[in-house]
């Protein structure tokens, strides 16, 4: 969706529906920016020491058109600054660390990267974080996940999310 460009008036213009319908539809652009919020709902096998992307299976909003069902990102509509925020729950086990990274265009984004380190008594780890980028369309962006338990090991409640924070 691009951004409406607002009526630039001058005095001869007359006041009608049509002018103030497209100053309206620029007012409400900017109030609805676009985000896209996906999840992986079941649990998705991370092997030892593997860097993998998530795979989301659930859209839970979607005005950007990005999302699609299976896929491990999300592309972007149009360009501008996103923050891009990605958690998940780890499966418990009390050894290792959880690592997660948000990506653009398949890269590591500069301070998207988080490290936990496994709960002592084995509890279920928990992982949130986000980081912001500039994006062009059609660029994408993904969630990458490693673990150092020294087995398989199973992420799942994750939430990943893109919301247009500015246009560029």
């Amino acid at each position: 969706m691009a951004i409406p460009a607002p009526r630039t008036w001058v005095d001869r213009d007359s006041i009608s529906t049509t002018n103030q319908n497209t100053d309206r539809d620029a007012i409400l652009y900017a109030q609805k920016p676009t985000a896209i919020i996906a999840d992986r709902v079941a649990g998705q096998t991370i092997t030892n020491n593997t860097t993998t992307l998530v795979s989301f299976d659930t859209e839970v909003f979607d005005n950007g058109a990005g999302f699609a069902p299976t896929s491990s990102t999300i592309t972007f509509a149009e360009a501008g600054v996103y923050v891009i925020t990605a958690g998940g729950t780890w499966a418990a086990n009390a050894t290792g660390a959880r690592i997660g990274t948000i990506r653009h265009n398949g890269n590591d984004v500069n301070g998207g990267t988080w490290e936990e380190p496994a709960l002592t008594g084995g509890a279920p780890t928990f992982m949130s974080h986000c980081a912001t980028v500039l994006a062009a369309a059609g660029d994408t962006a993904g969630y990458a996940v490693t673990q150092t338990s020294g087995g398989n090991l199973s992420i799942s409640a994750v939430r990943f999310s893109i919301t247009r924070a500015s246009g560029t």
